[in-house]
């Protein structure tokens, strides 16, 4: 699929510009297989991802040291992909097991949270979107 169909085919706030970081020689259709269909990129320049499970949390993910990390909801999975000046972390989260979803807006940002169980959720800061519309039917 070419650039411009993606686009076409998304339901959310796919662009070019979005998906491709020419500065940086980075693009999300790298991580894409090929029937995939992006529907959603958020980017964040520091915040990774949290993780809670059973209680604990992590973020393994944040850097301070330049590059960027991007959440990506796609046609058939979550994809976090971490990129920190050509070393790339790429973690897949399947639709199978998800529960629910919810959005919280900050003084600043917006936390999108996918949770899976009362003790597993996944947490990523954006810049300012509302909670996707695909997540709210699945």
């Amino acid at each position: 699929m070419d650039l411009k169909q993606i686009e076409d085919n998304a339901i959310g706030n796919i662009s070019t510009k979005k998906l491709i970081d020419e500065s940086r020689g980075f693009s999300v259709m790298h991580y894409l297989k090929p029937d995939e269909q992006p529907h959603y990129v958020f980017q964040h320049s520091d915040k990774g991802i949290r993780i809670t499970a059973g209680g604990d949390k992590s973020t393994p993910y944040n850097s301070y040291e330049g590059g960027s990390k991007y959440f990506v909801i796609t046609n058939q999975r979550i994809i976090f992909i971490s990129d920190n000046e050509g070393v790339n972390d790429i973690v897949s989260f399947s639709y199978s097991y998800l529960s629910s979803c919810e959005s919280k807006k900050g003084i600043f940002k917006y936390r999108i949270t996918i949770i899976y169980d009362e003790y597993s959720k996944i947490s990523f800061y954006d810049s300012g979107e509302k909670i996707p519309t695909i997540l709210k039917t699945l």
